[in-house]
């Protein structure tokens, strides 16, 4: 059994993002899983979707959890239900404290997340299919279309959920982060990655896919050796 497929992988994207942001991840290890999030309940809180959601992936335990930018907030959270083997961190951050200035001041406007005008912002992202935008931005390209086909209610529950973030996750497995230098959306001077990628911005799983891997790869290295140690 190769290295690769020992532990299932579960992998959360970000915000609006689905598993598209992780196909370069999922051609390289057969064991890695990136399942659908599941709908939030009527006010449900963010330690409550956690669990539930953290409920519907025992099966695949034990594992290895990892997420990016908003996925790996949530991963964060999931961790204490979970319990994986590690966690691996991609483009996010440890705590609130840690967001930039824009998710500061979004917390004073959280009330308004109801009355986001959804349809129209997702109308608007068509601009990344004009075909000189497209050629620019082909990794934002991407984004803005998966962000057109989101689940309206999911993107605002989980924009409030960041809004309402007030205390650091309590992880008590091994954590990896990796973090691109030029991530704009979540800068990496905000936080404190464990490897940090020369001239990659937050989608980096597609960006600099190489990166990626060979940090996943690092850090399965390290679980096994950790198991073959214990005896596992």
């Amino acid at each position: 059994m190769s290295i690769e497929s020992a532990l299932p992988l579960i992998l959360l994207p970000g915000l609006s993002a689905s598993r598209e942001v992780f196909e370069p991840q999922l051609q390289q290890f057969p064991n890695a899983i990136v399942p659908d999030w599941p709908e939030p309940n009527p006010g449900e809180t963010f330690a409550a979707y956690a669990e539930r959601f953290s409920e519907q992936l025992r099966p695949h335990r034990p594992c290895i959890l990892g997420g990016m930018s908003f996925g790996g907030m949530l991963a964060q959270e999931m961790a204490r239900f979970l319990k994986p083997e590690g966690l691996l961190l991609m483009a996010t951050i440890r705590g609130p404290d840690e967001l930039p200035l824009y998710g500061r001041i979004g917390k004073r406007f959280r009330g308004l997340i109801p009355y986001l005008p959804m349809r129209v912002l997702q109308t608007l992202t068509g601009v990344f299919e004009c075909p000189g935008v497209r050629s620019l931005f082909p990794f934002r390209r991407i984004l803005a279309r998966q962000f057109r086909e989101a689940n309206r209610e999911l993107f605002r529950w989980s924009l409030d959920q960041i809004c309402r973030w007030s205390e650091p996750p309590v992880v008590d497995c091994p954590v990896w982060h990796i973090h691109g230098d030029n991530d704009l959306v979540l800068p990496a001077s905000r936080t404190t990655p464990d490897c940090l990628v020369a001239g990659a911005g937050h989608v980096l799983s597609l960006s600099h896919p190489q990166d990626i891997n060979r940090f996943i790869r690092e850090c399965l290295h390290i679980v096994e050796g950790k198991r073959s140690t214990e005896g596992v």
